[in-house]
């Protein structure tokens, strides 16, 4: 029988506003049944792969930050065009994207995504800023597809991301 491994991360994020500075702290905790054990053979082997995509580089790596925390494996993106060249080299479980961004945005991201066969099915969670302006003009798959205001504190995502990653999502709202 294989030996229980047990891996400990401390994982701090600060974020400075021009009012104050916010720290978060958290723990990631990993058991493993390897004989040998790496970090990253952990986080590519018993994670699920979300892509995140956000042109706001301090939101997206808070965001990435917290997921990982929470034990998700991340990848990011700062733009629909980089993300739909790792949608086409990487195999991605869930894509959380900004809708506004330069280059590509977060729509045709969306579109990219429902055209491949590979990620016709995978759920979508946008998260703008601008949410009651696109809310409206998306026509969103209200099983798979969800839009969350950037306003929408963490703990919130991660409920909505736990849910559907997990399978305690069965086709209705949660958030």
């Amino acid at each position: 029988m294989p030996e229980l491994h047990l891996a400990l991360t401390l994982v701090t994020t600060s974020v400075e506003t021009r009012v104050s500075r916010i720290t978060f702290f958290g723990i990631k905790i990993v058991y493993t049944p390897y004989n040998s054990f790496t970090l990253q053979s952990l986080t590519k082997e018993n994670s699920m792969d979300i892509l995140l995509v956000d042109d706001n580089e301090d939101y997206l790596m808070l965001m990435k930050d917290i997921l990982f925390v929470n034990g998700y494996s991340v990848t990011t993106a700062q733009d629909g065009a980089e993300a739909c060249d790792i949608l086409d080299a990487s195999d991605i479980d869930l894509i959380i994207s900004d809708i506004k961004m330069p280059k590509l945005d977060g729509i045709k991201l969306h579109a990219f995504a429902r055209e491949t066969d590979k990620y016709k099915n995978t759920k979508f969670i946008f998260i703008s800023g601008y949410k009651d302006v696109y809310a409206d003009l998306m026509k969103l798959d209200p099983t798979k597809d969800f839009l969350f205001d950037k306003t929408t504190p963490a703990t919130e995502i991660v409920k909505m991301v736990n849910d559907l990653m997990f399978g305690r999502f069965i086709g209705t709202r949660v958030a």
